[in-house]
């Protein structure tokens, strides 16, 4: 009996399991790399019992975990950042009321919208912005104007990684800033 429950739950949450792509140029002028927005359905069913108490009527993303991957068109990954959808959109959170795959969707298509720039772009020492490069390595790479991308990790905070042209291909973090929502 446990078995059909779960059998039966689980053929439910693949209405969740929403995925959305968007093409980027940030590590090569010739390759593109995909930024991918993924909802992997939570194991506990919003209801009664749960964070989520209201199941809503059809199905409910609120509790699905949710990731973002930069990759290179190879399929090497650069980047990825998972959280909670109630973490990464307020508006979800905020209530705790059901989320239908639409709904996902629709958050998805402007997650997945990066922003593309150059690390000179960075903010200047002073501003407010945290990152866990010393202070001289944080002023080069801004110097360098390597290739930045920066993705909201959640309504309130942006995060940028830069393609580092000291290294061919290599990928790493660079700050994280509020945005003020």
């Amino acid at each position: 009996m446990t078995l059909a429950c779960s059998t039966a739950f689980a053929a439910e949450a693949d209405s969740c399991a929403v995925s959305h792509t968007a093409k980027v140029a940030f590590t090569s002028k010739l390759g593109t790399d995909i930024v991918t927005a993924t909802a992997i359905p939570g194991p506990v069913k919003p209801g009664e019992g749960s964070v989520a108490v209201n199941p809503g009527t059809g199905p409910n993303c609120i509790l699905s975990a949710v990731a973002l991957t930069i990759t290179k068109s190879d399929g090497t990954l650069l980047n990825g950042f998972v959280t909670s959808l109630a973490a990464a959109n307020f508006d979800a959170g905020h209530m705790m009321e059901p989320q239908s795959p639409e709904a996902v969707d629709k958050f998805f298509a402007e997650w997945t919208k990066v922003e593309l720039s150059t690390t000179d772009k960075a903010p200047k020492p002073g501003d407010e912005f945290e990152t866990t490069l010393d202070d001289e390595t944080y002023k080069a790479v801004r110097d360098r104007k390597d290739p930045m991308l920066c993705y909201m990790e959640d309504n309130f905070t942006k995060a940028c990684i830069f393609s580092d042209s000291t290294s061919e291909g290599y990928v790493q973090p660079f700050f994280r800033q509020p945005t003020g929502g």
